[in-house]
């Protein structure tokens, strides 16, 4: 976190999202508090920066008590920084999360705040698009309703935005007919939206209610909504009819202007009564839940991020007499979902950079059924219930296609859940601990037969290691993982003389390592996750226990996160897992070049970075299958799918839609490089339940866990302390 950014002294980070960070910061000159946003560095030299610096500076130009103020657009060297006012309170979309609907005093009070926001907005020449609950907060400390995100803004005349020709953007719910059909928008475009967001409040439903997205923008453009004569006439007549004629589908029959619809609605705030209302019985909608350490939202700054650097719900789509069909050259938007603060950042860094490599090698040929690939970036901060919220958004909120995500195994089973929910797809490429068939998830990273227990043979039979002493995190990985190894070893007749567990981001490891001496091990099995790995090498050097006296396998983490490590105090170390970027290959080498002339600073590329890299490229095949997006057709679309990657061939098994990879095992040398001494003849077939236990006795196991953790997949972190099995 930088501690100054163009003279604002920055406090904290208070939200990032998949294209920028907002901080707090104060602003020492006069004295008060502010919102910093920025772009993410890796963005600055991308499109996504002229989008925030044209239409940064077009909300700067607003100056009204409804509309969130912009202090400052300024550069700090090479980065964009927008300083906006400090908003406390909470946007009208928790609101209705909470109420459903609104009474209609302070519906009519809102939506003519909104109004007059507008119409300053529309006085300036801007039409702001995207008109819905969540781009409206009520400020707290005011009791102003302040108009949020101008991300979509653009003038009434000429074309100030990156939005392509033929193309519309907008919130489904809340679009204009003509946003859908690609017709020219005004004023009186918003103005249809402020009437959907007006009956929105005063009914607890939208004016269309369908299942699916397609079927609600084909009524918009050709059905009036259908229950609209019905809710206005349950309202005074002068708020029906404002009602009726904000939501007319010709923008001719629609109020001139928002000034006109602010005046009317203040006349009809001074008369409204207590007039009963009859509403439907649906009325409530789940409360939604704030990450805990964002309990103070900084309204404005987090939500104009959005639809500037990409975070807000939006959708893109040109006209279109097929809805069905996806149509060319629409941007397929494509969820990237991992850690980019927390105990997993330098385990998911990698695999981030190479699915925004992969997606601009496809977006250059030409991309996927001829529409470029559109990242939505998402941050898991390390944390399982954390990953299942972002996943959510992406779904339902960002409309992507499918998630690419997750390093930790505690992350992809909730992810995964909400993927099943919702009938989606996310795609891991971690290495994992097996027991899992489920259709919601391909599988690219290895099974247990392709890491753990090539890993338990290659130490017991050629290197004839006999006492293995287990150390792991104290989560479903670990746990899982060295179940598995202990049938193995026993297998093999080898010895377990200790099994030891810490918390994630756990660094209590004295005792352990003091109890792997006592058992006179000589190898040790490390499943430790995330930065805890620095930690153990610690403890494990201060005692003595290098490498020559006793190895460690590291089957947590791969090369990337290990050279974070002194490398050449843990020559002889292990790692297994099916790539390494010492790998021979043409191909390999071309990839490494790729990534390294993009990403400078990644000296090291590890099996997990890899893996993403190829399973851009498998779903773009399944895509191209299907001949569609949609993820229940390309999950299908996935079996079988093959293809020749950095590692060599990775191909989808299509019953268990696992990759058959290649088994391989490095040492590291004193060059620091990890010099492959075993790699499998030919891919191996996954097997992700291991056959020396019944299916049913694993998930018996898995449940165990489950239930232990109070309905998590991993245990409470208690940093610094430690853990029996």
């Amino acid at each position: 976190m930088p501690q100054n950014l163009g003279g604002f002294r920055i406090v904290r980070e208070l939200g990032r999202g998949g294209m920028g960070i907002v901080y707090e910061a104060e602003d020492t000159a006069l004295n008060r508090r502010v919102a910093i946003k920025t772009l993410l560095p890796e963005l600055i030299e991308t499109p996504f920066r002229q989008r925030f610096d044209g239409e940064a500076r077009a909300a700067a130009a607003l100056r009204h008590e409804n509309i969130v103020t912009i202090h400052q657009v300024g550069q700090d060297g090479d980065t964009p920084f927008l300083v906006m006012e400090f908003l406390e309170g909470e946007s009208l979309d928790d609101i209705l999360a909470r109420h459903s609907w609104l009474p209609p005093g302070d519906s009519v009070r809102i939506a003519r705040e909104v109004a007059e926001g507008l119409a300053a907005a529309h006085a300036k020449g801007l039409v702001h698009r995207d008109i819905k609950p969540g781009n409206v907060w009520l400020d707290a400390t005011t009791s102003h309703v302040k108009l949020l995100d101008f991300g979509l803004a653009r003038t009434a005349i000429g074309t100030g935005t990156l939005t392509k020709p033929g193309t519309v953007a907008g919130t489904p719910g809340y679009m204009a007919p003509e946003q859908i059909y690609g017709g020219p928008l005004d004023a009186r475009t918003d103005l249809y939206a402020l009437g959907c967001l007006l009956y929105r409040m005063l009914w607890g439903l939208l004016p269309y209610e369908k299942p699916d997205t397609n079927a609600m923008l084909d009524a918009v453009v050709n059905q009036d909504a259908p229950n609209l004569d019905a809710v206005a006439a349950q309202f005074p007549p002068p708020l029906g009819e404002l009602l009726r004629s904000l939501l007319a589908r010709n923008p001719d029959d629609r109020p001139a202007s928002a000034k006109e619809v602010a005046e009317r609605l203040r006349t009809i705030e001074g008369t409204l009564g207590g007039q009963p209302v009859t509403r439907p019985a649906v009325q409530t909608i789940a409360p939604k839940t704030k990450p805990s350490n964002l309990g103070l939202w900084i309204g404005g700054a987090v939500i104009l991020l959005a639809a500037i650097v990409g975070i807000s719900s939006q959708l893109e789509r040109p006209k279109t007499d097929v809805p069905d069909e996806d149509p060319t050259g629409v941007p397929i938007r494509v969820g990237v979902l991992h850690s980019q603060s927390g105990t997993f950042t330098d385990s998911e860094r990698g695999m981030i950079e190479a699915l925004a490599l992969a997606a601009d090698d496809i977006n250059e040929a030409g991309g996927v059924l001829g529409r470029p690939i559109e990242l939505v970036y998402a941050d898991g901060h390390s944390d399982e219930f954390e990953f299942a919220r972002q996943a959510e958004r992406l779904i339902v909120e960002e409309k992507v296609e499918v998630i690419f995500g997750c390093w930790s195994s505690s992350s992809r089973k909730q992810v995964g859940e909400v993927c099943a929910k919702h009938n989606h797809l996310l795609v891991y490429s971690s290495v994992y601990e097996g027991l899992e068939d489920a259709p919601f998830v391909i599988h690219v990273g290895g099974a247990p037969n392709q890491h753990l227990q090539p890993a338990a043979k290659y130490a017991y039979a050629v290197l004839h290691k006999k006492r293995f002493f287990l150390v792991g995190s104290d989560y479903v990985y670990s746990r899982v993982a060295n179940q598995i190894l202990r049938d193995e070893l026993q297998t093999l007749q080898a010895e377990v003389v200790g099994e030891e567990y810490v918390p994630l981001q756990g660094t209590r490891f004295g005792p352990i390592v003091d109890k792997i001496k006592a058992a006179k091990a000589d190898v040790i099995f490390n499943t430790v996750d995330g930065t805890s790995n620095s930690a153990l090498f610690h403890s494990l050097w201060d005692a003595g226990l290098t490498s020559i006296e006793v190895p460690t396998f590291w089957l947590s983490i791969g090369e990337e996160e290990m050279g974070s490590l002194p490398l050449n105090e843990i020559v002889g170390d292990y790692v297994s897992t099916p790539y390494f970027q010492t790998i021979n290959s043409p191909a390999n080498e071309a990839f490494l070049k790729r990534l390294r002339d993009r990403y400078p600073a990644r000296p090291r590329v590890s099996d997990a970075t890899e893996a993403s890299y190829c399973g851009v490229y498998l779903w773009k095949q399944a895509v191209e299958k299907a001949k569609k997006t949609d993820p229940v057709s390309v999950r299908e679309a996935f079996r079988g799918q093959s293809f020749e990657g950095p590692e060599g061939r990775i191909t989808i098994d299509p019953q268990n839609l696992h990759a058959w990879r290649m088994a391989r095992i490095a040492r590291l040398t004193n060059e620091k490089k990890f010099k492959i001494e075993y790699a499998s003849p030919e891919p191996v077939a996954p097997i992700p339940f291991p056959q020396s236990r019944k299916r049913e006795q694993w998930e018996d196991f898995l449940q165990s866990l489950h239930e232990k953790w109070g309905e998590r997949w991993e245990a409470p972190r208690t940093p610094g302390g430690g853990g029996k099995p």
